[in-house]
Formats: structure tokens, sequence, C-alpha cells
């Protein structure tokens, strides 16, 4: 008895001459080599005789050179694709994703990267922005997909930058706003898919509707997260829940900013991958913000105090996610 495997391009073969016969033979294991970049190959494996065919063994799989982690899973009927960037990722990643034939509706979640803390006893990050719903597909067609990066934390007088956007089809999340920084006048957050939180008595970033909240106000808001706005000296903005995994996950919390009040306790991010922000008294704050969790778009924590020694940096934001969910074909 042989093995015997045909491969197509972006559906699975409905039979044993439905594409390319890349393996006929006794082996017990097999590489595909050669393939074209970002593109989904499907496969179905045989056991035969040369004369009886056994029904086959199917699956699909795209081959990624963006710097892209594709992990594909079940959860009952269905299966789940879901696309993040390495931990620490200083580049956005893309590729193109083809539904399977059987295929013409997904669930979707999307979440851009969050916004960076900022520098100067810093503002929270604001979450990147974060869409989720149910999208009718056409098997064989291609959908982008990409995963948005976090903004860097700011240094010094400097703001964090935006997070970037992530894109599934038409399906586009914002960046998370960055964080403002403390000066001698008052500092907006920047606006994004959730806002980024003010400094010095200025306003938080705008939230994007549909997608976030506002960042907070004040002398060290909170940037804003998916499920509530930001607030002034207080944890980042609470993110969303979401099952589309099969497991219940928060996504898309805000940072926390810099807290140098009694009783100099750290902030918080929000649930979601929120950074916590850095803290400690006005003149020693030498407890460093944290950065907001890749895979889930939290914003980073706001920076240390100016009369801290070192750099004031604020945490970075998380990266970004692309989930597709859809029924498993038969």
């Amino acid at each position: 008895t042989k093995t015997y495997i045909v491969r197509k391009q972006g559906s699975i073969p409905t039979n044993k001459d439905d594409g390319t016969v890349v393996y006929n033979d006794n082996g017990n294991a097999f590489i595909d080599t050669g393939l074209n970049t970002n593109t989904q190959y499907c496969y179905a494996a045989y056991a035969t005789d040369n004369t009886e065919y056994t029904e086959p063994v199917t699956g699909c799989a795209s081959t990624i050179s963006t710097g892209l982690i594709f992990i594909q899973s079940t959860d009952g009927n269905y299966t789940v694709d879901k696309f993040t960037l390495p931990a620490g990722a200083t580049v956005s990643g893309g590729l193109n994703w083809t539904p399977p034939l059987g295929v013409n509706q997904v669930e979707y979640l999307v979440v851009a990267g969050g916004g960076g803390g900022g520098g100067n006893r810093g503002g929270g990050g604001g979450a990147g922005g974060f869409r989720t719903g149910f999208l009718g597909v056409v098997p064989g067609d291609v959908y982008t997909v990409a995963v948005g990066k976090g903004g860097v934390g700011g240094v010094n007088n400097d703001y964090g930058t935006n997070g970037e956007n992530s894109v599934f089809s038409s399906i586009i999340s914002i960046g998370g706003g960055g964080g403002g920084y403390n000066n001698s006048w008052a500092i907006n957050g920047k606006a994004g898919g959730s806002g980024g939180g003010a400094c010095r008595a200025g306003t938080g970033g705008a939230g994007t509707a549909g997608q976030g909240n506002n960042g907070g106000n004040g002398n060290g808001g909170s940037g804003g997260g998916a499920g509530a706005a930001g607030v002034d000296t207080g944890a980042g903005g609470a993110g969303l829940q979401s099952s589309i995994t099969g497991v219940a996950v928060y996504y898309a919390g805000g940072g926390a900013p810099n807290n140098r009040l009694a009783p100099y306790s750290q902030l918080q991010g929000g649930i979601g991958g929120g950074g916590p922000g850095a803290y400690g008294v006005y003149n020693a704050s030498n407890n460093p913000a944290t950065g907001g969790v890749d895979g889930l778009g939290g914003g980073g924590g706001g920076g240390k105090d100016y009369q801290t020694a070192g750099n004031q940096i604020g945490g970075k934001g998380g990266s970004g996610v692309v989930i597709i969910r859809y029924l498993t074909p038969q």
C-alpha cells in the first residue's frame, strides 16, 4: 500500500485527479517544497494499491513569509484561523487568506496594535481598535489579512506612537492612540482605535466609534479600552471579551498612566492586555512602565518622572490579532 497526495491551491481537491500529484510512494513522511509565499495550499491524501483508493484525509495550510504566526484549531464543528505577530515584533505583517470550498460566511475578530505610553510622567496608551462580526465570503477568492504592531513608548518629553492597523478584507481596526507626556502646558492624548491618555490637564485622545473609547483627561490620563474610557490617574480602560476561539478572552485594554501620588502604588492596565504604568515618589519614580500584551492589542503604560535618573520611557503597545472562525466544511 502506498500514499498518494494531491495538492491544489485555494481549495481542497475533490478527487485524486483534481490538482497536482506531489507524492506517490510508501514512505512515512513528506515535505512539500518550492511553494509560493503567502498562498494557501490544500491537500488530499489517499492510501492506494494503485487500483483502489481510500477516502482521503484532507487539510489546508498557508505559506507565510511576513513574520505572521498562523495557528489553526478546531472548536466543535468550527475551524478557527488565528494570525498574530511574534512577541516584540517591530514590523507589522500580512498575507492573503482564501476560504475553503463550502465556506460562505465567517465570524471575525480584528484587533489593532495598541498605542505606546507617553514618556515623562506619561499617560497610558490607548488600546487597538476592536471589531467583531460576520462577513460573507466566496470560496476560492482572496482576502487580505494584516496584523498591526504596537506603538513605541515615548522617551522623555515625547508622545508614545500610535499602534498600527489590523485588517481582514474590508474590516479595518485602527491602531491605538499614543499617550501624552508631562510638560509646562496641557498635552492631549493621541486619537486612535481607543485614545491615549492626556497629561498636564490635557484632553484624552478620541476613540474611534464602534472600535474603542476616549483616553482619560487630566494630569495623568489612562488609555481608553474597547469596553470603557480612560480616567485621570486610574486604571486603563477595560477591554472587551470574545469567545471566538472557543475560550473567553479579553482584548484591547488601555494602558495605565504614571502614578506619583501617595501611596505611590502602581496603576494597572485595563483588562485585555493593558500595560501598568511607572510609579513612585515624585523625584524617585524608579519603577518602570510595562508594555501592553502582544496578541491582545493592549496600550502601553506611562513612563517615569523626569526627575528620576535615566530616560523616562513609556511602555510599548501590544500587537494586534486577526481571528477567523467558520463552520468546518464536510
